[in-house]
């Protein structure tokens, strides 16, 4: 639903005391600073985190479906290996 023209030019001024008044906080709610680097790095960092678990749970599932020990034992060891060292990593800050 579309604001009417008083209602976009409140909303406009709004927007403008707000970034005149405290620069920071209208960035942070109106969305204009970009991610850091750092917050790209983590995101990009849990997210082989999850794909490693992911591809763990699958030689897991693939392990007892074909009723294989060596991947029932490799996929739990994936699994296993990848939370101990996320834990660690999340301890160790």
């Amino acid at each position: 639903m579309a604001l009417r023209d008083h209602e976009q030019r409140a909303l406009d001024e709004i927007e403008r005391r707000l970034a005149e008044e405290d620069p920071r906080l209208a960035a942070r709610f109106l969305g204009l600073s970009a991610p850091s680097a750092r917050t790209r790095h983590a995101a990009l960092a849990l997210l082989g985190v999850l794909a490693a678990y992911a591809l763990g749970l699958a030689v897991l599932v693939i392990g007892i479906s074909a009723s294989l020990t060596t991947l029932v034992v490799l996929g739990s060891a994936i699994s296993a290996a990848v939370l101990a060292a996320f834990t660690w990593q999340r301890l160790r800050r």
